[in-house]
């Protein structure tokens, strides 16, 4: 095993209905995690609510040497206005702060994040507000989708923007993504990957640098068979917007120099991150809580439990459309009993 991912639809959201928290499994998994690179862990995507509650947790252990320093948080759009709408749990202010954290406290982080263009009633002004935003920060991985209103929702029912409209803003975020370069940085940089795909051209090896930064290398059968499912030492060749080329490190001093820096950084590392004691001291493990005190631990984590309330209050929404709906079917039996018995 060369990687393990940690995913689910939201997994920042791991243990509220146990009591626990993302940080305290978070915490579980670092604990026995080799400190030497033989095997890294990946955490999957999690909304900005939940990771807001557990920011130190979170950043000290992806400070650790075997856990890529790589997130996905959607943000869908830069307007809290807009957020708002959507029935999101945060605002603009609210992701900047989780997105400032932990570029302050984690080195070299990927934050990846999702945007929705069009959502209904999104003015001019509040997508100027989101291009502001990817501008401020220039995510090296925006996943763009265009508004698509799913039935038995309230936003289908929603006026919708011009789908010209839509489109053009599709086009422009993509335009701003796409004229950056963030990679530029590691050319001529010696590091370690970690190789476990094949390419599109059906030939190069794909590997990944601590920050899940995309490494294309020699391919071949002879390398294929020596390095898929491995890690490696390679320099850093030339890079364009998504990936970047390089060369694989064979000479053994060159190596033994790498991995002698490595070491001096995998130190730091793991001492600023306590090597997870700190963890074990704020997110030891908790005594599972009574089903009734489930909200009481979730209005702690997040000021409120808004996140409840607009689940309730889609429901109801859904029930009062019943109602209405039979009522209605009643009534219109009710007037064709009446016509047909005065004919």
């Amino acid at each position: 095993v060369t990687e393990i991912w940690l995913s689910s639809e939201d997994t920042g959201a791991y243990g509220l209905d146990i009591g626990s928290n993302v940080a305290e499994l978070f915490k579980a998994l670092v604990d026995v995690l080799p400190t030497d690179q033989s095997v890294m862990l990946r955490l999957g995507m999690t909304n900005p609510p939940y990771i807001l509650a557990h920011l130190p947790a979170i950043a000290e252990a992806m400070r650790h040497p075997s856990v890529f320093s790589w997130i996905h948080i959607p943000v869908q759009s830069g307007s809290s206005k807009v957020l708002d709408d959507m029935k999101r749990e945060y605002t603009r202010e609210e992701f900047e702060q989780v997105c400032d954290y932990l570029l302050k406290h984690v080195p070299d982080i990927t934050i990846a994040t999702d945007i929705i263009c069009g959502f209904p009633g999104e003015t001019e002004a509040e997508w100027r507000e989101t291009m502001s935003l990817i501008e401020k920060y220039k995510f090296p991985e925006v996943h763009i989708s265009q508004f698509y209103a799913r039935p038995n929702t309230p936003a289908f029912r929603m006026k919708r923007v011009n789908t010209l409209t839509v489109k053009n803003r599709s086009r422009e975020l993509t335009k701003l993504t796409e004229s950056y370069l963030p990679w530029t940085k590691l050319e001529g940089q010696k590091m370690k990957v970690w190789i476990t795909d094949i390419a599109a051209d059906g030939i190069s090896l794909v590997g990944h640098t601590k920050s899940y930064s995309q490494i294309l290398l020699p391919g071949g059968d002879e390398n294929v068979e020596k390095y898929m499912g491995k890690s490696a030492h390679v320099k850093v060749i030339s890079s364009s917007r998504w990936s970047c080329k390089a060369e694989i490190i064979e000479d053994e001093s060159e190596v033994a120099e790498i991995q002698t820096t490595n070491l001096h950084k995998r130190i730091a590392l793991v001492e600023s991150a306590g090597d997870t004691s700190n963890l074990n001291k704020k997110y030891g493990k908790k005594i599972r809580p009574k089903k009734k005190d489930i909200l009481a631990d979730v209005t702690e984590d997040f000021d409120d439990a808004y996140a409840l309330r607009v689940q309730r209050i889609d429901k109801l929404l859904r029930c009062s459309e019943i109602v209405f709906g039979t009522t209605l079917c009643v009534a219109s039996l009710g007037m064709l009993y009446s016509k047909l018995v005065r004919a």
